[in-house]
């Protein structure tokens, strides 16, 4: 036997684990409930957020409108600007739309409108959009 066999951390320890053992004995369904209910205080901790992008794409949504009460915050103009400069690109941009589909369908996070393929995509998609409005201008001003 080794010296950290016999050491005190060692027997109290043995101690706390026998102390465990007692309290368990005979409490098996006061031990599944208590598992149990760790499994849902889990499972409410990953759910909710599942839940807080979901909302957070309802809301974002609707605040987007000046009739509709509620908080927003700086960083709602921004991202609100973006995604109306996104539906305009998805329009024409399959690519676009997939992405924004697959964030309204829970299948990809909000974020990932915001890796640099889409957000040029998106920046290309309203130059597409905006030249032939700049074109019928040019054309009223020399006409």
């Amino acid at each position: 036997m080794s010296a950290l066999e016999h050491s005190p951390s060692s027997r109290l320890a043995d101690r706390m684990a026998a102390a465990l053992r007692r309290l368990f004995v005979g409490r098996a369904a006061e031990v599944e409930l208590f598992r149990q209910v760790l499994l849902a205080r889990r499972f409410f901790q990953q759910a909710a957020k599942t839940i807080a992008i979901a909302w957070q794409i309802a809301v974002g949504g609707d605040l987007r409108f000046p009739e509709v009460e509620g908080k927003r915050p700086p960083s709602m103009r921004i991202i609100n600007w973006y995604l109306s400069k996104l539906h305009v690109a998805a329009r024409h941009d399959p690519v676009v739309s997939r992405r924004f589909n697959d964030v309204t369908g829970l299948l990809a996070p909000p974020s990932s409108l915001m890796r640099p393929g889409t957000v040029l995509r998106v920046l290309q998609g309203n130059l597409r959009s905006v030249r032939p409005r700049i074109r019928a201008l040019a054309a009223e001003v020399e006409g």
